[in-house]
């Protein structure tokens, strides 16, 4: 049986959004800190998210570190949102660490 034809338009990134997208809306999906490290791979990765949307999740503080690992080396997000998500003292930390770090962004 032969492969089907792969169309570029239709390629999508691990957390199934498309290669050119520039939001990334995880909002109230459930996350946990065990889900955000698919969305930190993702990050590391992706060269097209200037948003990202994480709102109502519950990712606490090690998720919130790992997408703050993420970010430091992703060079297009400008805006980041993870209100309701428990992410501790810790956990904010870590995001407002990263935040400083790159202040041209």
């Amino acid at each position: 049986v032969a492969a089907p034809e792969s169309k570029p338009n239709q390629i999508k990134s691990l957390c199934g959004l498309a290669a050119d997208a520039t939001v990334a809306d995880f909002s109230e999906r459930y996350l946990d800190a065990d889900d955000v490290l698919l969305v930190a791979f993702e990050l590391r990765a992706n060269t097209t998210f200037t948003k990202m949307e994480l709102t109502n999740n519950q990712i606490g503080a090690v998720g919130a570190q790992n997408i703050a690992e993420a970010l430091k080396v992703n060079a297009t997000l400008t805006s980041l949102d993870v209100l309701a998500n428990r992410l501790t003292e810790a956990g904010a930390r870590a995001l407002v660490a990263m935040a400083e770090s790159k202040p041209n962004q």
